[in-house]
Formats: structure tokens, sequence, C-alpha cells
């Protein structure tokens, strides 16, 4: 009986050895399948990881370029304000030399007025001096 109960139980540790071992040889494959996929994965996020540190060196570049640009609109801010003052005080000398021509063309029409009146004098004069040489010319 020991006989045939170890016939037995070798007949079954055989079986077993052998499913053992072809289970085990089916976890090492999908072990190696994993490690494989594995492999792929990392470097796909290896990839992604890289382009993402691409576009961080482009947001930084974009900050420092959007910086660099504020600082340049504030710096025309400035300058377009000085221009804004220096136009306002053109304005004001502009005012001051309309005021000015106004003037200076009031003093134009005095004297308009003054040189025609002097020239209604002088033409009276000659009138006059004209009728007394026509008196003397007839008298004489």
């Amino acid at each position: 009986m020991n006989d045939r109960f170890d016939a037995q139980f070798t007949g079954m540790n055989d079986r077993f050895d052998e499913k053992f071992n072809i289970v085990n040889a089916q976890l090492v494959a999908t072990n190696e399948r994993i490690d494989q996929n594995f492999k792929v994965v990392n470097e796909r996020f290896d990839k992604v990881d890289r382009r993402f540190d691409r576009m961080e060196e482009r947001i930084n570049s974009v900050e420092i370029q959007q910086s660099r640009l504020d600082e340049r609109m504030t710096a025309l801010d400035g300058r377009v304000d000085e221009m804004d003052a220096k136009i306002e005080g053109m304005d004001v000398r502009i005012q001051g030399m309309d005021v000015k021509i106004e003037r200076m063309d009031a003093k134009i029409e005095r004297m308009d007025a003054k040189i025609e009146g002097l020239s209604a004098d002088v033409n009276e004069l000659k009138q006059g001096r004209s009728a007394s040489r026509t008196r003397r010319a007839s008298v004489g």
C-alpha cells in the first residue's frame, strides 16, 4: 500500500511540478512582457517629461520677453508723457504767438490808418500847392 501511495504521490508531485513549471514559465513570460511594456511606458514618460521641460523653458522665455515688453511700454509711456508736456508747452507758446500776432495786426491797422491819414494830408498839401502855383501862375 505504501508503494501504491508513493507511486500516486510521486505522480501527483510530478504533475504538480509540470503545472508549476508551466505556470512559472507563464509568469516569467508575463513578467518579461510587463518589464518590456514598462520600458516603453517609461520611455514615453521621459519624452513627455522632456516636452514639459521644453514647454517650461518656452514659458520662461515668453515671461522674460513679456517683462522686457512691459519695461519698454513703461519707458514709452514716460516718453509719451514727456511729449504731451512738450506739446502742451508748444500750445501755450502758440497761443502767446497768436496774441502777439493779433496785437501786431492791430498795430498794422493803426499804422495803415495813420498812413492813409498822412497820405490824405500829403494829397491835400499837394493840392494846396498846386492851387497856389496855379494862382501864382495866373497872377504872375
